[in-house]
């Protein structure tokens, strides 16, 4: 009630300002995850105000929302899918853009552009919400598409070239603990504490390598080895995700029963435990003859796709 009285209280002031104060929107997208910020500029006399959003509730699912520290005394209602309401009493702003209010979103379709409104004092603002673009021409028809598009717009993956993923190729362990550095973040590192003879300093993948050695993530093939051009098997790949979840404090206390497959022996001893906890996590899936394959190779795609899973990027 207090809000609604002083936000009457200051409409013939607030009109004055609202005609020169000016609205933009931007947005960051990570995955499926979309954050829209509204901003104003020469908001220096809006003392109150009230500020609409709506967006398609088909495309976009609200999951958080909340306005800005400039806004003293602020009421946020997203309640009703599709609109956002905004409205303010005392604030803080400057003729210099000063964001109001940030809304957190998913993305339901990924791959489709869809429009947000702003509307303030009855001028609109609109910002298009650009979807993700597939710039392979070789996993239109893939069954990991999805799983690759997220992967590639996260910056854990890129090309083998500008137009081709290369989905059913075999990852590398080099390849391999770089995209989990890529995940990390790429830490700084210092590469002339390499401890592996076959890993040299200005090789790409050398920061990667020092940092899931210290990180715990890999041992190596030998205590002075890393074997980086080698074919990660699926057990490999599977352990050292497991190792990078114990680093990250995620519980890796899910475990499945192994000899439900029929090449369960062929597992090693030293990869059992992540692999139950891969398996039960749904990470990674058995085939349709019953075996899950530990000593294969792990295509790219398929390496796309568990750090999706993990990541819940899809």
């Amino acid at each position: 009630m207090l809000l609604a009285v002083l936000m009457v209280l200051g409409t013939v002031a607030m009109a004055s300002a609202a005609e020169d104060a000016a609205l933009s929107l931007a947005c960051e997208t990570s995955g499926k995850q979309v954050t829209v910020t509204v901003a104003v500029t020469k908001g220096s006399g809006l003392t109150n105000g009230q500020l609409t959003v709506t967006y398609d509730a088909a495309a976009l699912m609200l999951t958080n929302v909340y306005a800005s520290d400039a806004c003293a005394m602020a009421s946020v209602n997203g309640n009703t899918a599709g609109k956002i309401v905004l409205a303010w009493v005392g604030s803080s702003l400057t003729d210099d853009s000063t964001v109001l209010l940030t809304a957190e979103f998913t993305a339901k379709n990924p791959g489709a552009d869809t429009t947000l409104t702003a509307t303030f004092a009855g001028e609109a603002t609109q910002l298009t919400v650009e979807g993700r673009k597939n710039p392979f021409t070789d996993i239109d028809n893939h069954w990991a598409k999805e799983e690759i598009l997220a992967a590639y717009f996260e910056g854990l993956f890129t090309g083998v070239t500008e137009t081709t993923f290369a989905p059913d190729l075999d990852m590398t362990r080099a390849t391999f603990v770089t995209v989990l550095y890529r995940m990390e973040g790429e830490p700084a590192v210092d590469t002339s504490k390499l401890s592996f003879t076959d890993v040299g300093a200005k090789m790409y993948y050398a920061p990667a390598v020092v940092w899931a050695t210290q990180a715990g993530v890999t041992k190596g093939t030998t205590n002075t080895t890393f074997s980086p051009e080698d074919k990660i098997t699926r057990q490999e790949l599977v352990t050292m995700l497991y190792r990078y979840a114990q680093y990250k404090g995620d519980s890796v206390a899910a475990s499945k029963d192994l000899s439900r497959f029929a090449d369960a022996d062929q597992i090693a001893p030293w990869a059992e435990p992540a692999m139950s906890w891969a398996l039960a996590e749904g990470l990674v899936n058995g085939y349709e003859d019953g075996s899950v394959r530990p000593a294969a190779a792990a295509t790219r795609a398929q390496t796309a796709a568990i750090l999706c899973r993990y990541a819940d990027l899809v």
